[in-house]
């Protein structure tokens, strides 16, 4: 968990942070913010697993498929989210500009709105 929250922080988001959750100095309008998915998908490698967590519901899975799929045609080399999980992250070894990440996941939240 100390290495996530150190990566979230090296990647912009300030503060207390617990998994999936902004950090005070970034204006986070929720879990929708660029910012914000932005530096999960780039420390999504350090997420904790916990034993017994509930699995996503299938429309929450389905966008994020679709949330990586688009992340690919924006040239970044997303990762599908294992099955019974939302978390994009980015394949292993994969380095991206952090400004480019932003800018894809802007785009993507635009074309691939989530379902409410």
């Amino acid at each position: 968990m100390v290495k996530y929250a150190q990566c979230l922080q090296q990647h912009g988001l300030r503060g207390k942070l617990p998994p999936r959750q902004s950090g005070d100095n970034v204006k986070a309008t929720g879990p929708a913010d660029p910012k914000v998915q932005a530096a999960q998908a780039a420390c999504a490698h350090l997420v904790p697993k916990i034993e017994g967590e509930d699995k996503v519901p299938a429309a929450e899975q389905d966008h994020a498929l679709k949330m990586a799929e688009c992340l690919r045609k924006q040239g970044i080399a997303a990762k599908d989210p294992a099955t019974g999980t939302s978390d994009i992250g980015l394949e292993q070894g994969a380095s991206v500009d952090e400004q480019k990440l932003v800018q894809a996941y802007t785009t993507c939240n635009k074309e691939v709105p989530a379902s409410k």
